[in-house]
């Protein structure tokens, strides 16, 4: 009879001990929604975004943003997060920090931005490729070698 109290009783414990740690779980997982757009406030559709924890350096998640440029994280553990926008790989635009606790797993209205202003070429691999440093060395170059040859600096005892 005194074991199986002491079951009872060891059964009930193991069964409330693990109830807060399953809540807590649930709370963990954090969402960061918000738009993204460039530096003159036009959304971009279709961009690609990523969450990158400042904290542990990693990115969290990846995704495009929707037709009119909303992106949505979630599953996020409490830290502090920066959404990336990407082209080509590279970063061209970020948010602002963005913090997730315990007491606030959830933050709306975040905005990410682009630079604008610079044609995707440029902003490419093309201008560092070998091609792309020999045609602008040889443009260079022509704008040097016609200063050269149209400057009239000969000494006039010639």
């Amino acid at each position: 009879m005194r074991r199986t109290f002491v079951a009872c009783v060891l059964s009930i414990v193991t069964a409330l001990s693990s109830m807060p740690v399953a809540s807590a779980r649930a709370i963990a997982a954090g969402t960061v929604s918000g738009a993204a757009m460039n530096t003159d406030g036009v959304s971009l559709a279709f961009q690609t975004a990523q969450v990158r924890n400042l904290e542990s350096r990693l990115v969290a998640g990846s995704s495009k943003t929707d037709g009119l440029g909303h992106f949505t994280f979630s599953g996020l553990e409490p830290g502090i997060y920066v959404v990336e926008l990407l082209e080509a790989g590279s970063v061209v635009g970020t948010s602002g920090a963005v913090v997730l606790s315990k007491e606030r797993m959830m933050v709306a209205g975040v905005e990410a931005r682009a630079q604008t202003g610079q044609p995707a070429a440029i902003s490419g691999n093309f201008w560092t490729s070998t091609l792309g440093i020999v045609v602008a060395s040889a443009a260079i170059a022509g704008v040097v070698a016609a200063v050269v040859i149209t400057k009239n600096d000969a000494s006039p005892s010639r």
